[in-house]
């Protein structure tokens, strides 16, 4: 929950009771922040006054001197909230310190104090101040905002983020004030709010400013930030590992999270995906099938062009060629061809020829199958032996 102020200006003439405290619907800082929402006001009113009644102080000194010890008195109370169409009105109690304030026109603007969620919408009201330095740059929570030549007048050692020109720390004023700021001050990374703590303390130090109860704190005014403890127990960092220390773990960590996933990226784009693998393969499987199968056609074309007669089974040799192909090339070696004698000059270049030891059970059941003699089988596989450089 984020704490923010907001300034009004307050009547004319005699002195109000009623004080108009947020305006209705949305609305936008002076410089910039927000937009903030007004989306329920009975809501906002019922949580607002669950308390009773709320503190009217000056120059926010509830929230700027009381934390210190110094005095921080209520000039009067907001006894009631009323919801209107222009946003919430105040129906304040004026003490007699403060009904001389307002007789006096010591003060012209009114600046509540207000919770609202991350995105902006108002949750209920803390209190509200009198003031003439209204918050027309830092519109966040507690912050008395500094005129543009007091601004001007700063060195950069004035400030806890001087490359952004964040979180004026001048005087001890503004160094309790940056302090509560780091946290809520957008656009800063945890190395610059790291920086800016160091500053502020640094700077609180020379002013002697007491810091005793800062760190309790700082990490109770949002309810967003997490036990620093817990962040080193899941690191495996020691109980004595700073905010650096931890700042530079959790670097580490993500950068060895972007390596990876840059890892299994690359891994991805190198992949081919399962359906356009198996496509590929189909495609390599059936090129294989159809050069296989006119190997097989072109060598039993090529016997029965010899002379060999084997149209009738060219399909089942084929097949088998295409299966088997030194099945096949024996088989047809062992058909005598008709251009070279016929078969009975065959036969007699066979006779005495019957050497079956070439002839495996594998060949001659195949020659069993095909009606070949085995030893014409044998004899063809004995040339083609010859042939190759082997010894029949």
């Amino acid at each position: 929950m984020d704490v923010s102020s907001h300034t009004t200006l307050l009547p004319p003439g005699a002195v109000p009771e009623w004080v108009h405290l947020l305006p209705g619907g949305k609305f936008l800082g002076s410089d910039g922040r927000g937009p903030y929402s007004l989306r329920s006001p009975e809501a906002v009113i019922a949580a607002s006054m669950a308390a009773g009644r709320l503190p009217m102080d000056e120059n926010h000194s509830t929230q700027v001197a009381s934390p210190q010890g110094r005095p921080a008195p209520a000039r009067g109370w907001i006894v009631a909230l009323q919801a209107r169409p222009d946003g919430i009105w105040g129906q304040v109690e004026w003490n007699e310190a403060g009904h001389a304030l307002m007789s006096q026109k010591a003060y012209r603007n009114v600046s509540p104090v207000f919770c609202h969620d991350k995105d902006g919408t108002v949750t209920r009201l803390i209190s509200a101040a009198l003031t003439n330095s209204p918050n027309l740059k830092q519109l966040t929570s507690m912050n008395t905002a500094l005129s543009a030549e007091q601004r001007q007048a700063l060195k950069p050692a004035d400030y806890a983020v001087p490359g952004k020109g964040a979180l004026p720390i001048p005087d001890a004023h503004h160094v309790m004030l940056a302090w509560d700021m780091v946290e809520r001050t957008a656009g800063l990374s945890a190395a610059e709010k790291t920086e800016a703590r160091k500053r502020i303390r640094a700077k609180a130090a020379e002013l002697g400013v007491d810091t005793s109860g800062w760190a309790a704190h700082t990490h109770t005014q949002t309810g967003a930030d997490m036990d620093i403890s817990k962040i080193r127990a899941v690191l495996g960092l020691s109980e004595a590992a700073d905010e650096t220390a931890v700042l530079a773990a959790l670097t580490a960590q993500r950068e060895g999270l972007v390596a990876h996933t840059a890892e299994i990226a690359t891994l991805k784009a190198a992949t081919v995906p399962l359906g356009e693998m198996v496509a590929l393969q189909t495609q390599v499987n059936n090129l294989q099938a159809e050069r296989a199968q006119e190997k097989a056609a072109a060598f039993v074309d090529e016997a029965i062009a010899a002379g060999k007669p084997l149209g009738v089974m060219r399909d089942r040799l084929i097949a088998l060629h295409v299966q088997d192909p030194e099945a096949a090339k024996d088989l047809i070696s062992a058909v005598p061809s008709l251009k070279a004698g016929g078969v009975a000059a065959h036969a007699a270049q066979a006779a005495g020829d019957d050497d079956m030891s070439l002839m495996t059970e594998a060949d001659k059941e195949v020659a069993k199958k095909m009606g070949i003699d085995p030893m014409k089988m044998a004899k063809a596989k004995r040339a083609r032996l010859a042939e190759k450089g082997g010894n029949a």
